[in-house]
């Protein structure tokens, strides 16, 4: 992978913008370069961004040519449409996005030219260096692909650190972020990746979709394309010595880039023009709208009904609350993966002083993986939970650990729990450190333990030796617990289980060290929930004994033929994967639904390019009038001058 990030240029273009140590954001480059068309700017931001550019456009295109065309032209497109990027500090994902289109058109004119010229089977002329193995090169353009798709706040760190070769502290620098943002948004965005990559038959570890994303380049090349890049496209004096490819590239794009503004924008002014009316009719109530004799029998139904109105709508909110509890469950274990990449372990399971007494909650030290730094950073983490000054931190309501669907616990309280064992003796005598932090050197246990030993923080996932996918990280417990107090579930083998599900009747959800999130039954088998709960006991663990009940049918009597009873059983087997298909779709029907309502609320609260979008209509608004009043002066004009031509005709 081409490094150009210490590159003689941009350390001088350091120098002359007059950078700190850390380097300017792209959002501070990005205003230069669009507030006083500074190419100095723009020449940091192409090295800067080179190097993912030019991964993109060799994932889709195998000819060297086209491939140089469509690294200019995304640039040239860049320069044109720098003002309108509305999030700058995401100009990395922007850039991806726009190398793909570009990309992808490129690739259309090779189709169309080749078809033209009657050749075929020879439509890549040439591949890309160190991507000779096709099957790589179909499984890297698949992964662009779904990068492309990725929510911008997600693409944007996995383009830097993976594209780009930077590290979550380069990237937060860029960003202008906070490097626990950086890590988490990574992990999530990874996830994301993995899932979508799975939904089309393609199973990565981490370790190879790492190798996957690594943009493969020689310095020499990129260091000479980018020198070509500059010359030919000049922010101030327009694209002298573009190739003509490459301009038809970029006006495409910038074609395609403007009819789906503008569609927006249409879409807008008609909701906006529509709403005056719809306002009179969608507001109306029902009930207001129809005839006395109508509203008479629906009350009176209603009221003979009496709590039978009231199931669906219990049933529902059920549904939807246990939907939001299985989101806050995955980020809370991407934020754990987050944590254990930046630190090759979980977080233990408290914040410890010298002596080894717990202060505070491991809840505590994830808030900076759960966009939660600044509320992190007014902690004393060498004081107790109930400190003056920590105990009025604790009154802060984190949303991801607020109960949910229960409005007589407080919201600064938490049911989200892990199972903490006593550390085991050591292998040599003595047990580990009361306040030790174990990694790489801790000591070698003999005992059976959950995935969290107390006192201790074992590298992650190398102690999981059952496997993540086999044991529980996080659950929901019994009971809650103020967020912030070093208090979990207490596991032991000769101990009882403790008490499990305070949020939901009959089943708890559990997140798996994988990520997995499921719902499990409160009438669970013993055995094999102490199975999934131990990280280390080697046991194998049936699933159908600690998941949430499924429907069954009667089993034929014991008397039937041994192939009646061979068939009931494939039926039932095809049954139960049909009933835990269902399921799962409706889980995430729910979540879907879920995200999309949290989404709306936090693009009506927070997202600027609402804000914009409202101002833009009021202007588009505004001119729309001026025009329509103008062409009815200019009608009328013309009416006037037309009739004394028409009195001088026969």
């Amino acid at each position: 992978m081409a490094d150009t990030r210490h590159h003689p240029i941009l350390n001088y273009l350091r120098r002359v913008l007059g950078a700190p140590t850390g380097g300017l954001t792209d959002a501070e480059l990005l205003r230069r370069f669009v507030a006083e068309r500074d190419e100095a700017a723009f020449e940091l931001l192409l090295w800067r961004h080179a190097a993912t550019v030019l991964h993109v456009c060799r994932q889709v295109l195998r000819d060297t040519d086209a491939v140089e065309d469509a690294f200019q032209a995304t640039f040239l497109v860049f320069v044109r449409k720098a003002g309108s990027i509305s999030r700058s500090e995401l100009l990395g994902g922007w850039l991806h996005r726009v190398a793909y289109r570009v990309a992808l058109k490129a690739r259309e004119q090779i189709a169309k030219r080749k078809s033209l010229e009657q050749t075929t089977g020879n439509l890549d002329l040439s591949a890309a260096p160190d991507e000779a193995d096709a099957d790589l090169r179909e499984l890297r353009q698949m992964i662009c692909e779904e990068v492309n798709r990725l929510p911008a706040r997600y693409r944007t760190p996995i383009v830097a650190c993976f594209f780009e070769g930077k590290t979550h502290e380069e990237t937060a620098n860029q960003l202008g972020w906070p490097r626990g943002t950086v890590a988490s948004r990574v992990a999530r965005g990874r996830e994301l990746l993995r899932r979508r990559l799975v939904r089309r038959g393609v199973a990565l570890t981490g370790a190879a979709l790492t190798s996957a994303l690594a943009s493969q380049a020689s310095a020499t090349a990129l260091t000479g394309l980018i020198h070509v890049t500059l010359q030919t496209v000049k922010p101030m004096a327009g694209s002298v010595g573009l190739s003509p490819r490459a301009a038809v590239l970029a006006e495409g794009v910038l074609n395609a880039m403007y009819w789906t503004r503008v569609k927006i924008v249409t879409a807008v002014v008609l909701i906006a023009g529509v709403g005056g009316v719809g306002a009179t009719f969608w507001g109306t109530p029902r009930s207001a709208a129809e005839p006395p004799s109508k509203r008479a029998p629906r009350a009176e139904a209603a009221a003979v009904e009496g709590d039978k109105a009231d199931q669906p709508e219990d049933a529902d909110k059920l549904t939807r609350d246990m939907a939001q509890s299985r989101l806050n469950l995955r980020k809370l274990v991407l934020a754990m993966h987050a944590y254990a990449e930046k630190n090759g372990h979980l977080p233990p399971p408290a914040i410890y002083d010298k002596k080894g007494k717990a202060l505070l909650s491991w809840r505590v030290a994830l808030l900076p993986y759960l966009e939660q730094n600044n509320l992190y950073k007014l902690f004393h983490l060498d004081e107790p939970w109930d400190s003056e000054h920590n105990k009025q931190l604790q009154e802060t309501v984190v949303k991801v650990y607020a109960p949910v669907g229960k409005p007589d616990v407080p919201r600064s309280h938490t049911f989200y729990q892990v199972f903490v064992s006593s550390a085991p003796r050591a292998k040599g005598g003595g047990g580990g450190p009361a306040g030790g932090s174990g990694g790489a050197d801790a000591p070698a246990f003999t005992g059976i333990t959950a995935a969290f030993v107390k006192g201790q923080s074992l590298r992650f996932p190398a102690h999981i030796v059952d496997g993540t996918a086999n044991t529980l990280l996080i659950v929901e417990a019994g009971n809650a617990v103020p967020w912030t107090k070093p208090e979990d579930l207490h596991y032991a083998a000769d101990e009882p289980l403790p008490k499990l599900g305070g949020l939901f009747p009959n089943v708890f959800q559990a997140a798996f060290a994988s990520g997995d999130v499921v719902v499990l039954t409160k009438k669970y088998d013993e055995t094999n929930l102490r199975a999934a709960i131990t990280s280390n006991g080697g046991e194998v663990i049936d699933m159908e004994q600690i998941l949430a009940p499924r429907r069954g049918r009667a089993r034929p009597p014991a008397d039937e033929d041994a192939a009646v009873e061979a068939w009931w059983q494939k039926n039932e087997n095809l049954r139960h994967e049909l009933d835990r298909a269902r399921e799962n779709l409706r889980l995430l029907r729910a979540e879907r639904s879920l995200q999309r309502e949290q989404m709306d609320r936090n693009d009506k609260k927070d997202d600027p390019r609402l804000e914009r979008l409202k101002r833009e209509n009021a202007r588009l608004q505004e001119e729309l009038d001026k025009v329509r009043a103008e062409s009815e002066a200019l009608t009328k004009e013309i009416s006037r001058r037309q009739k004394p031509v028409q009195r001088k005709g026969p």
